[in-house]
C-alpha cells in the first residue's frame, strides 16, 4: 500500500507539477495591468480587463484618475472603421449598435468582453502591449487584425505609438473612406471644458476657442461636434485639444498629422468618478480607406497640466520637429 502511494506521488510530481508550473507561468505572463510612474505622472494600461488600452492617467502620488472607464467603449484606445454600416443581428450583433461598420476596438466589445492581450512588457518608463481586439458591435468576435501600443513617459507627457495590422486573408468589404480616431480619448466628466485653437494664426498663442455643443442640422441628437465644420469653421491648425476643469487643469492630446477633431460632453459635467456614464470625448481624426492587408501606424502625445502648460508642451514639440 505504501509503495503504491509512493509510486502515485512520484508520477504526480513527474507529470503534473511541470504542467501546473507551466500554467502558473502562463498566467503570470499577462498581468492585470501595467503601471508606469516617472514621479510626475502615473499611467496604467489595462492588460487584464481592457485589452491593453490606457485606463489610468493622473498626477504621480495621487489617486485621481482622469480617464473614464464606464464601459469598454471608453478609456484611451485604438479604434478603426471600414466598410459600410451592416446589419448582422442574426450573427450576434448588438441591437443597440446595428447597423454598424467593421470596427475593432482595443478595449473590447459592446457586450462587455475584453479584447485578448497577446503580449505585455515594460521597463521603468516604457511599456508595450499587443492585442487581438474584438469587433465592437459583435458578441465576443475577435478581429482578424492586431493592435500594438508603445508608451513612454516624458515629464508631464506620455508619448504613445499605435499600430494596426489587418490580415490579408480576411473577406474584403465594400471600400469607403472613414474617419479614424487617432486615438479615442474619454476623460472624466469634470473635465467638461474642451479647449483648442481654431484659426489661421497658429503658433502665435492666439486666443483659444471653447468647443460647446452646437446643433448639426439633421443630426440634432448627435452628441459631438467636429472642428473644422460649419459650427466651427476655423481650421484646427495647432493639432491639439484639451479637456480641462473649471480651474483650467486637465488632459491635452496632440496628434501632429490630425486633419480635424471631434469631441464633446455627455451627461452631468461635474462628475469626477471614472465609472460614471457622463464623460468628455476628444479624438484627432484622419480620413482613411482601410483594406485587408493594410497597416496603420501613428504617434500621439498626452499632456497633463493646465492649459498654458499643455499648449507650451505642444509648441516645444513642434519646435523640435
Amino acid at each position: 500500500m505504501y509503495r503504491r502511494y509512493l509510486y502515485s506521488l512520484i508520477l504526480f510530481c513527474f507529470f503534473l507539477l511541470p504542467t501546473l508550473a507551466a500554467a502558473k507561468q502562463q498566467s503570470k505572463a499577462i498581468p492585470e495591468r501595467i503601471a508606469l510612474d516617472n514621479g510626475v505622472i502615473e499611467l496604467h494600461l489595462g492588460t487584464g480587463k481592457h485589452g491593453g488600452s490606457l485606463t489610468y492617467l493622473g498626477r504621480s502620488g495621487t489617486d485621481k484618475n482622469l480617464i473614464n472607464n464606464h464601459d469598454l467603449g471608453r478609456q484611451i484606445q485604438q479604434s478603426y472603421y471600414a466598410g459600410p454600416n451592416t446589419r448582422r443581428l442574426t450573427q450576434g450583433q448588438h441591437p443597440s449598435w446595428s447597423p454598424w461598420p467593421w470596427n475593432p476596438t482595443q478595449s473590447g466589445d459592446a457586450y462587455g468582453h475584453p479584447s485578448r492581450v497577446l503580449k505585455a512588457d515594460k521597463d521603468r518608463h516604457q511599456a508595450y502591449v499587443k492585442t487581438r481586439p474584438n469587433l465592437w458591435d459583435m458578441d465576443n468576435e475577435p478581429c482578424a487584425c492586431t493592435m500594438e501600443t508603445w508608451v513612454e513617459l516624458q515629464g508631464k507627457a506620455a508619448v504613445v505609438r499605435n499600430r494596426l495590422q489587418i490580415q490579408e486573408d480576411v473577406p474584403a468589404w465594400q471600400s469607403q473612406p472613414r474617419h479614424q480616431e487617432m486615438p479615442a480619448v474619454y476623460t472624466i466628466a469634470s473635465l467638461s471644458r474642451i479647449m483648442t485653437y481654431v484659426g489661421d494664426a497658429p503658433w502665435t498663442r492666439a486666443p483659444l476657442t471653447r468647443i460647446v455643443k452646437k446643433p448639426i442640422p439633421g443630426r440634432e441628437n448627435f452628441p459631438w461636434n467636429y472642428w473644422p465644420s460649419e459650427q466651427y469653421p476655423g481650421p484646427a491648425t495647432e493639432m491639439w485639444a484639451a479637456a480641462v476643469n473649471e480651474a483650467g487643469f486637465g488632459l491635452g492630446v496632440f496628434m501632429a498629422e490630425a486633419e480635424l477633431f471631434i469631441g464633446g460632453t455627455v451627461g452631468r459635467p461635474g462628475q469626477q468618478s471614472p465609472r460614471a456614464s457622463a464623460t468628455t470625448y476628444i479624438a484627432p481624426l484622419q480620413t482613411m480607406t482601410l483594406e485587408p492587408g493594410d497597416e496603420v501606424e501613428y504617434t500621439y502625445v498626452l499632456i497633463l497640466g493646465d492649459l498654458d502648460e499643455i499648449r507650451s508642451a505642444v509648441y516645444e514639440r513642434m519646435e523640435k520637429n
